[in-house]
């Protein structure tokens, strides 16, 4: 009886070892750049004194953005591949939502402002 009860925490400690290890993510790995099928070797093109050459650009640097509210994008100032400067805005949402809930917020504010100086006067002795 004890030897299947250690038998049987020993599996269970295993499938649970085993069961992390699998969870594991890799996020330490970093990916190795590998040539494709579409890269070819410079072919120099004698006389000419120039260098052509087939493959694919790839940018420096990729970030993906996000806004911090939703809606519907209104404009994109720039193109795909365009070169951009630090803080050059990229794009710009409709804001016509975000301007109508403002002027809500507004118009809630001067009517509990005139609530609240009603209730004043009224405790007022």
């Amino acid at each position: 009886m004890k030897h299947q009860i250690r038998l049987g925490l020993l599996l269970a400690t295993l499938a649970l070892c085993l069961g992390l290890a699998a969870c594991n993510t890799g996020t330490d790995a970093q990916p190795t750049p590998t040539r494709g099928p579409d890269y070819s070797d410079p072919v120099s093109q004698a006389g000419s004194g120039s260098i052509t050459a087939n493959g694919v650009l790839l940018p420096a640097r990729q970030v993906t953005l996000s806004f911090g509210v939703g809606g519907f994008v209104a404009s994109v100032p720039v193109e795909a591949g365009e070169i951009v400067q630090a803080g050059q805005t990229l794009a710009t949402l409709d804001d016509a939502d975000l301007q109508h809930a403002v002027t809500e917020a507004e118009i809630e504010l001067e009517s509990a402002q005139v609530r609240l100086a009603q209730l004043q006067t009224q405790a007022t002795p």
